[in-house]
């Protein structure tokens, strides 16, 4: 037996509460689970390790990856796509979100997920089976990522040996050096025929020499450099030309259309997580990006001679980091702003002018963020873009284990964010700038969290009461081998093809979200940044938070929130409040009400009420009503949610699917060593993240929903004074599922009558269980006929 007191992780964060990380180091971090540690020191705290096993509160689920046609997990008759991907023209800005330009006055949204590496070059059987699981999961989105190594080598090869035409006219050239592009063609073909978007970046981890970019230097650039010098220098910038050349100008031959002709990937990123804010070692090595710490002063000093007093033009600032308001953050953050603000403009220019690029455009998309960073963003850009991750695990460094005396290689705080005092959306909702529509291009509450099944009720409430754009999960698969069966690897920190928890509840935004069941509020309010309250900043009089203190707590759950400066007003129906340092104002006065979304931060719970999806994530031992739903949950914090998937509501569903999510780990997880010392948070360590072989935590939720009252015979009364329907209109059965979707079990429930002549509802009632005849369970099935 073990037990897990979620009180013990929901300690006060810092203000830096979601660091995104290069995705490239989270695959390096992910390859090093892999490692066994087979030695335990003398003085390890064995007794506080503790290992996933199958037993009475494990048990076994199999992860079916596809999902079968028509069955209760199939969503492609939700109305979540429109195909083809491209058909209503180009994504434009409009009264703050984002429109097709033949659609308007209706907001386009999406939702999907991230294909990295190798998981993007794949066969044409591949494509069709993998393109068609993401239909049917619902996701109308996918963001194609470091896929730009592979295919830049591809079309260098082919283009230097078309210069050979012998060599190049032959079969097994084309075969050897051309599949990446001819994949990656096939691949985005497949998904703009059945309806989904694309987007990407155009510098990710493409591998590039010193000399490649201007530097002599032997060896291959890190990636942080390869960055800065593209931003910063000459070559730099020509060598993201000639890329960004090379792959938007290429035709694709299945669609008869290059990328810059294509309205189906609308939105593009300059470079992806530019910013150096946590590689600051990196970034101050280069001589190029010092040399325009005094050139940025200068300029700085001539707008506003008061500018950054803390700041000294032959002083580059040795620490990194923009992470609070402070006189020397404020400096970084606004040189940072400075920096990617000119590469931008340059940048926008040559794809606009030159290449006829019509997407949208970003930068800067990952880091904390400052005003002067929101400014740059608002004015550099169509759209904002920004990454954030809830929780994750990371490295174990070698103080975390000689603290705990365990051979760890990972850590984890188990991070319950709704307990956070100032909650799990304190601020991101900010990173919105009126006028701009927002999308989260990597999003995730990562691995091994015992919490998790939390993730997309959170991240699919917020992001529709927000209003926001689109949101991509960070990631399906890291690689090709994972999307497929036979890879002998358990759930680890992000990649959904191997956790079907994660997955589970990842499917939850697409109803709340992208269906749109969960409402966006009227209110709408923008925390307004004067130009006097920017130079106040600059000048150290007045620092401007991320979040102002006249939002009060919880009001990102009633109200659209976002910032707006001077130049553009936001769109009609925005209240503007007055910024920082300015008359401030009465937040008792913001009207804003409730919309259908509770939370309790003490507990770290959510309930989300609405006619066509509700549920909540609630901890053992408590109980829930949210609208049709109510449920009690026992022995392992659970999300418990239903969706009508036929009818316009709950009430009148024909079919009704349901969750019950506990948690999941593979087989062998080990975890333990409480860390203290060594770092900002409390944490615990992973010792080994398990095998492929799947185990679900064991619970129970009593489920009670209520349906359209059925069958007009008179009610008779039991023994209990229970009222039960004799003879309703229809069958009402429940079934329980596996991953796939398949009924493979029939769960025992009762169906109440009203209470009441009056009540226009009957009951349903059901136990939920982890442990089904043919194991582990998530998802049930209600077919009332």
């Amino acid at each position: 037996m073990w037990t897990r007191n979620f009180a013990d992780y929901a300690m006060k964060p810092p203000p830096f509460l979601c660091l995104p990380l290069c995705a490239l180091f989270v695959e390096v971090l992910s390859c090093v689970s892999c490692i066994s540690w087979l030695i335990v020191p003398a003085n390890a705290q064995t007794a506080s390790v503790q290992t996933v096993a199958e037993g009475s509160e494990w048990i076994p689920l199999e992860n079916r990856r596809d999902i079968v046609p028509g069955s209760a997990l199939d969503f492609s008759g939700q109305g979540l796509h429109d195909a083809p991907a491209g058909k209503h023209g180009w994504l434009v800005s409009r009264n703050g979100h984002a429109e097709f330009e033949r659609r308007p006055g209706v907001p386009a949204r999406f939702y999907g997920v991230n294909l990295c590496n190798s998981a993007n070059y794949l066969s044409d059987d591949e494509i069709e089976r993998v393109t068609d699981r993401l239909v049917r999961l619902g996701y109308n989105a996918v963001r194609i990522h470091h896929h730009d190594d592979a295919w830049a080598k591809d079309f260098v090869a082919t283009k230097n040996a078309k210069e050979h035409k012998d060599f190049a006219n032959s079969a097994s050239f084309a075969a050897k050096n051309n599949d990446s592009i001819d994949r990656l063609d096939a691949l985005m073909a497949s998904c703009i025929r059945k309806g989904i978007y694309l987007t990407t970046d155009l510098y990710v981890s493409r591998k590039c020499t010193w000399r490649e970019l201007g530097i002599d230097r032997d060896g291959d650039a890190d990636m942080m450099s390869a960055k800065l010098l593209m931003m910063v220098t000459d070559a730099g910038f020509e060598n993201w030309k000639r890329f960004a050349h090379d792959f938007l100008t290429h035709v694709n031959p299945h669609t008869g259309r290059c990328l810059a002709e294509e309205p189906a990937m609308p939105m593009l990123v300059l470079i992806n997580e530019s910013s150096p804010h946590s590689d600051w070692d990196k970034a101050k090595a280069l001589p190029e990006f010092r040399a325009l710490w005094p050139e940025w002063l200068a300029e700085a000093r001539a707008q506003n001679s008061g500018a950054y007093p803390a700041a000294e033009p032959d002083a580059f600032p040795e620490k990194g980091g923009w992470w609070d308001p402070s006189p020397e953050n404020s400096a970084k953050a606004a040189f940072w702003a400075w920096v990617c603000g000119r590469f931008s403009r340059r940048a926008a220019a040559f794809l606009r002018d030159e290449l006829g690029v019509k997407a949208m455009l970003s930068t800067e998309n990952n880091g904390p963020v400052l005003p002067a960073i929101l400014q740059m963003r608002a004015e550099a850009g169509g759209y904002v873009d920004f990454h954030f991750y809830t929780e994750h695990a990371n490295s174990a460094s070698k103080a975390a284990r000689e603290e705990t005396g365990l051979p760890l290689h990972s850590t984890f705080r188990n991070h319950n964010p709704l307990q956070d005092p100032r909650g799990m959306y304190w601020d991101v909702a900010f990173n919105r700038v009126w006028g701009r529509p927002l999308v989260v291009s990597e999003s995730q509450m990562g691995g091994p969290n015992f919490n998790r099944a939390m993730a997309g009720i959170l991240t699919g409430a917020f992001a529709a009461i927000q209003d926001w754009t689109g949101i991509w999960t960070f990631a399906y698969a890291h690689n090709r081998e994972k999307l497929f069966d036979g890879i002998d690897a358990g759930p680890g920190r992000f990649d959904l093809s191997l956790d079907p928890l994660i997955q589970a509840t990842d499917r939850l935004p697409m109803l709340l979200f992208l269906r749109g069941d969960q409402p966006t509020p009227e209110a709408a309010f923008a925390d307004y940044i004067s130009n006097a309250a920017m130079r106040a900043d600059a000048e150290g009089h007045v620092l401007l938070p991320r979040r102002p203190t006249w939002v009060e707590n919880g009001l990102e759950w009633r109200a659209r929130l976002g910032v707006a400066f001077d130049g553009e007003m936001p769109p009609s129906g925005v209240e503007i409040l007055a910024g920082e340092g300015e008359q401030q104002a009465d937040n008792n006065n913001l009207d804003a009400p409730l919309c259908g979304v509770a939370v309790d931060g003490e507990k770290g719970e959510i309930v989300v009420t609405g006619p066509r999806t509700c549920g909540a994530f609630v901890q053992a031992g408590d109980s829930f009503e949210a609208g049709m739903l109510s449920a009690s949950v026992r022995g392992h914090s659970a999300l418990v949610a239903a969706t009508a998937l036929e009818g316009a509501g709950l009430a009148d569903a024909s079919r009704i699917l349901v969750w019950h999510l506990t948690d999941l780990h593979g087989e062998g997880f080990s975890w333990g060593g409480d860390i203290v010392k060594s770092s900002y948070w409390r944490q615990t360590g992973i010792l080994d993240w398990g095998s492929s072989r799947l185990m679900l935590h064991t619970g129970e939720a009593e489920v009670a929903l209520k349906l359209e009252r059925g069958g007009t015979e008179p009610a008779a009364q039991n023994s209990d004074r229970r009222i039960v329907s004799p003879a309703p209109s229809g069958d009402v059965r429940v079934f329980a599922l596996d991953t796939a979707g398949n009924r493979r079990a029939e769960v025992p429930a009762v169906l109440e009558a009203a209470r009441s002549e009056s009540s226009p509802y009957q009951t349903l009632r059901f136990t939920a269980s982890s442990r089904q005849p043919f194991g582990g369970c998530m998802y049930y099935e209600i077919v009332h006929e």
